[in-house]
């Protein structure tokens, strides 16, 4: 323990060091000032835009939730080739309710490639003729 306060010490010690250098360095100069403001300004916003991504406005806390935004996102990404045959995209889901609830929830505010979103049971193989995606 006695190193690492050593090692602490040692380190805030030359860094209090070469602050006290860049002042006098930059004691008669006026531009010092300006500049490390913009430095400051441009960290703290690197840190603000950098801080995570947008889940296109869907405010998502549980893991059944992120997973329907994550599956929705995805499909926004395929290609499908009869997508303009149809006028809603069905998701089928045979899982757990919570991700069918949660599917439903999401998709109520998004559509998929200006189609409504319609998710349905899936209880019978034979249900899944009618359905785009199926979980």
């Amino acid at each position: 323990m006695d190193g690492v306060i050593r090692m602490l010490n040692n380190y805030f010690k030359y860094l209090i060091d070469d602050m006290r250098l860049a002042m006098v360095a930059f004691k008669n100069t006026a531009i010092w000032f300006p500049k490390y403001v913009g430095l400051f300004l441009c960290m703290f916003l690197f840190t603000l835009i950098s801080y995570g991504q947008d889940v296109k406005k869907d405010k998502v806390t549980s893991v059944d939730e992120q997973r329907a935004v994550m599956v929705l996102n995805l499909t926004e990404e395929v290609k499908w080739s009869k997508i303009s045959q149809i006028t809603t995209f069905k998701i089928g889901v045979m899982g757990p309710d919570t991700i069918k609830n949660s599917l439903s929830k999401i998709s109520k505010n998004r559509r998929i490639f200006e189609k409504l979103i319609q998710v349905d049971r899936i209880n019978k193989l034979e249900d899944i003729k009618t359905i785009m995606l199926f979980m």
